[in-house]
């Protein structure tokens, strides 16, 4: 992956002032059913502004700063439409169950920003966070900490908590005397989604996301 350059990534990130060609040994633009050689990338402020041969975007900028990445690849950014950056690892059995009862949401939070990270390094620019499996309303705040350049990661849109009917989701079958952690927030009839709605988009929610029937 470190031969993999994103050209979505740099110009999320050059100053807003500058002209930036981007160029590299290929480029793949999603469209053409090859890759491209000899095309660069030219980004003004935050913004892709032209893909063209790399010679003639230096003759039509010649104050641009160039950007020369060998022969790494350029790649739009890419879209998750769907993850758990809280989720670090829920295949195992019982794994899932561990990250609720042994981790802290601090500690869940590190992670996710770990995860976010990674993300960005694999190409991914923009994701949809669908829930932080009992992690609460930390996604907001990752999505905060990104956009202030506190932590590097993609463009985030989050579901805070999802919802489902109570006794549809984990964790289930503990001893029903010792209160144990919802993966979800617990809702109930017309008013009960009502409530928890406008409770997640008070917090931050930029999807509402519920399970109807979630039997496991």
């Amino acid at each position: 992956m470190r031969r993999l350059a994103l050209a979505c990534f740099f110009a999320s990130r050059l100053a807003a002032a500058d002209a930036t060609i981007v160029k590299a040994a290929h480029l793949m633009d999603g469209v053409s059913d090859r890759p491209r050689d000899g095309v660069a990338v030219l980004v003004e402020g935050e913004r892709i502004t032209a893909v063209g041969p790399a010679a003639e975007l230096a003759a039509r900028n010649p104050g641009a700063k160039v950007i020369d990445l060998g022969g790494a690849t350029l790649l739009p950014g890419l879209i998750d439409a769907h993850t758990h950056v809280f989720l670090h690892d829920d295949v195992g059995p019982g794994v899932y169950d561990a990250e609720l009862l042994k981790e802290s949401t601090p500690y869940r939070a590190i992670e996710a920003a770990a995860n976010a990270q990674r993300a960005l390094h694999y190409g991914f620019t923009s994701m949809r966070d669908l829930e932080t499996e009992g992690a609460m309303y930390a996604d907001v705040d990752l999505k905060k900490a990104i956009n202030r350049g506190v932590v590097p990661g993609p463009r985030m849109w989050v579901a805070t908590r999802a919802m489902a009917p109570t006794g549809m989701y984990p964790l289930l079958d503990y001893n029903w005397e010792i209160p144990v952690p919802e993966g979800v927030q617990i809702v109930d009839g017309v008013e009960g989604v009502r409530k928890a709605v406008r409770e997640e988009l008070k917090y931050g929610a930029d999807w509402i996301k519920i399970y109807a029937d979630h039997g496991v």
